[in-house]
């Protein structure tokens, strides 16, 4: 009646139903299935039956065998098929959370490069501007305050920065303890990279003083930052094999470190090369020249705010207003090449 075929559809059975660390049972199976097919193949092919049907049901119990195996079949090739596109979702979900774990450590374009080529040439770039920032007296906040409240502090702070810097155009480089690094101008160079710096040290220093007005209000203790920025050639590149990340060096990098260290509490100190880069958008005080660690004397100015002509006030925030937006954006396509009073007054005649 055909009943010795069921063990060709016994054979695969096991590896669907039984655990793969059953190793055993699976092979046990295997065997028995295997001298089955070989015991009826080849010893009683010739021998009569133990006991006859009648040729009707020896037919149709034939036809339901073989109907049995060709369902088999088709449900070992579906389950194959489904059993594919769920791995191959999971497959892309899992690229995809790669990919976007990757975008959040590395920079889109340094990301696809490392993705494509397994390695990142450094590159060399002529001017950007590089921001430092850090907490006043953080090493008296980590000896008051517990550590879980810490990590969540600093959580909410630079989450808010995170975001600041998307707004801005500009691309975090790295955080140690309490100081936060961020750049603009790179890995896509732009000409705005330093009135974005300037915008994103304000929005930064805006929020801080908020919150410190809010906890001194409620007799709270409170966080106050300090900012330090220059513009100036870096190189920049993927460093390790493991763990690695995005960084850039170069004496400009020390500079803008220099900055934020001879600064002032809730102040934004920035070097010349900054200053003449954003002088005609940004009004700045001369501080003169400060003495910093291994540098010797360096002009500093401190960045107070946007020009009056250039900001709306909402909510006692400085916006960038419509004017400054469209000299922003001629200055963005490389309509002007450098932007300077001049650039600024000829601009006002035009709308005139």
């Amino acid at each position: 009646a055909g009943y010795h075929l069921y063990s060709f559809i016994m054979i695969p059975l096991p590896f669907f139903v039984i655990d793969r660390k059953d190793y055993k049972t699976i092979l046990l199976n295997n065997a028995l299935c295997l001298f089955n097919i070989l015991f009826c193949f080849y010893y009683l092919q010739d021998k009569p039956p133990l006991y006859p049907l009648p040729a009707s049901i020896d037919k149709y119990m034939y036809n339901f065998v073989v109907f049995v195996i060709i369902f088999s079949c088709f449900a070992y090739s579906y389950y194959f098929w489904n059993q594919n596109a769920i791995n191959q979702k999971l497959l892309e979900r899992e690229k995809e959370k790669a990919e976007n774990l990757l975008l959040n450590i590395l920079p889109g374009r340094i990301a696809n490069e490392l993705k494509e080529t397994g390695k990142v040439e450094s590159v060399f770039y002529e001017k950007v501007t590089i921001v430092f920032t850090d907490f006043v007296g953080f090493t008296k906040i980590v000896e008051t305050m517990p550590v879980k409240t810490l990590v969540q502090e600093l959580d909410a702070y630079f989450t808010q920065f995170d975001e600041i810097l998307s707004r801005n155009k500009m691309e975090k480089i790295k955080t140690i303890g309490d100081a936060y690094m961020f750049a603009g101008g790179l890995p896509e160079q732009n000409t705005t990279h330093a009135i974005d710096a300037c915008l994103a040290a304000i929005e930064m220093r805006e929020i801080m003083n908020k919150i410190r007005d809010l906890r001194e209000t409620l007799s709270l203790p409170y966080w106050e930052i300090r900012i330090g920025i220059n513009t100036g050639d870096v190189s920049a590149g993927v460093v390790g094999l493991n763990k690695f990340t995005y960084d850039i060096w170069g004496d400009s990098v020390n500079v803008a470190s220099r900055m934020e260290s001879s600064g002032e509490p809730s102040k934004i100190n920035i070097s010349r090369s900054t200053y003449l880069e954003v002088k005609d958008f940004f009004h700045c005080s001369y501080r003169g020249k400060v003495s910093a660690k291994n540098k010797g004397e360096v002009d500093m100015y401190f960045l107070e705010n946007l020009k009056e002509k250039f900001w709306q006030s909402s909510d006692g925030s400085h916006i960038p207003n419509e004017k400054f937006r469209k000299i922003y954006h001629k200055l963005q396509n490389n309509e002007i090449k450098q932007f300077s009073q001049q650039a600024i007054d000829n601009e006002t005649e035009q709308r005139k």
